[in-house]
């Protein structure tokens, strides 16, 4: 019998089914965060301001802690317009970089530069 192996895992977070809590987002994703070197937020029908913003940078952040030294990626799904312009004002879009669905962010985390860079 053969042992099954994986070369690539992915976690994918719906954000709008976050429930409330007074926790950051960071830790209410921390588990997530560890559980797979490959992240996909899926940000539709979530509203992004200044507070939102800087919960994502927080993930980011945590998660380039947690895998920086291996490969790894981390990507938001079906952001609006809006969303995107924030990020790209905010010099986010190379760091987090937005796809219209998880098909293609999971693409590019086989052929980002980043991963390659890393393998």
């Amino acid at each position: 019998m053969r042992n099954l192996t994986a070369e690539r895992t992915c976690v994918v977070a719906k954000l709008s089914d976050v429930g409330q809590s007074t926790l950051p987002l960071q830790e209410q994703m921390r588990p997530l965060m560890n559980a797979a070197p490959y992240l996909v937020l899926d940000v539709d029908g979530i509203q992004f301001t200044s507070m939102m913003l800087g919960e994502i940078v927080n993930v980011y952040m945590a998660f380039q802690e947690q895998w920086g030294s291996r490969p790894n990626g981390m990507a938001l799904i079906r952001a609006t317009e809006l969303t995107r312009q924030v990020l790209r004002l905010a010099k986010l879009g190379d760091k987090i970089p937005m796809f219209d669905d998880l098909e293609q962010a999971w693409r590019s985390f086989g052929s980002s530069p980043r991963a390659q860079a890393r393998a």
